[in-house]
């Protein structure tokens, strides 16, 4: 019987996990002691988690991590995002132009207009390498949406430099803790008896195209376009205001 997108989705998501012995080794951002300041940029793409969302994982999950170890650096609430499609990982100068941007924004204005609106279902807190994320899960629309950005941003001459551990299933991240050291046991063990602590589901109707720091701080953050995803139809007004961020 043929696996459904969300069940390959979850056989990734347990390849990446904390102690996971994959072979295969995504581009991860390695832990830091202190993300304050940070002058390395990205240039990525983004959905804003709602603020209802983003104050719930915040209280019912973060105030818990926090608690256990307060020295990482824990998102908040108006910067929770799931990254849909990478650009330039972050580098110190940064990887890309203002060229290079304006060839993303017309990728991205193409692309999205023949692209339906889908959703994640977010559904389990879950640690990886460096880091505390609430992971979400969603149909094929995402892997379509993805794989066509990645096709369309190599022919315009910036393709996406960051290595993933399947080019086809990917699945919605939101990071909610970096570690700036290895986690304790402890953090480890209420991550596992909090996996099931968010169900929420997150619309995602645009796009915000974006350049940011390691944790995307509201300091370094810096919105370049919204794209609507409409199935023909494309808006690219400069919002500012997506996603209740």
């Amino acid at each position: 019987m043929k696996k459904s997108y969300s069940q390959l989705q979850r056989e990734v998501v347990c390849q990446l996990t904390y102690g996971s012995a994959s072979v295969v080794k995504p581009s991860i951002v390695p832990i830091e002691r202190d993300y304050r300041g940070d002058p390395r940029l990205c240039l990525t793409s983004v959905v804003f988690v709602p603020s209802a969302t983003a104050q719930r994982i915040h209280c019912k999950v973060i105030e818990h991590f926090r608690k256990i170890q307060p020295s990482h650096h824990y998102y908040p609430p108006d910067t929770m995002h799931i990254t849909i499609k990478n650009v330039r990982t972050v580098h110190a100068p940064p990887l890309f132009t203002d060229a290079d941007i304006e060839k993303c924004r017309r990728v991205f204005a193409e692309v999205t207009a023949r692209h339906s609106p889908f959703s994640f279902e977010l559904t389990q807190v879950v640690t990886f390498a460096a880091s505390v994320a609430v992971v979400g899960f969603c149909d094929e629309r995402l892997r379509d949406l993805v794989l066509d950005l990645d096709r369309e941003l190599h022919k315009a001459g910036v393709p996406d430099n960051k290595k993933y551990i399947s080019d086809s299933v990917f699945f919605g991240n939101v990071t909610i803790c970096r570690f700036t050291a290895p986690p304790s046991g402890r953090l480890l063990k209420v991550t596992r008896e909090m996996r099931d602590a968010v169900k929420a589901t997150m619309p995602v109707t645009a796009i915000n195209l974006i350049t940011c720091d390691s944790v995307c701080s509201s300091s370094s953050c810096t919105r370049i376009d919204s794209f609507q995803l409409s199935d023909g139809q494309t808006s690219t007004d400069n919002k500012t205001d997506e996603g209740d961020a």
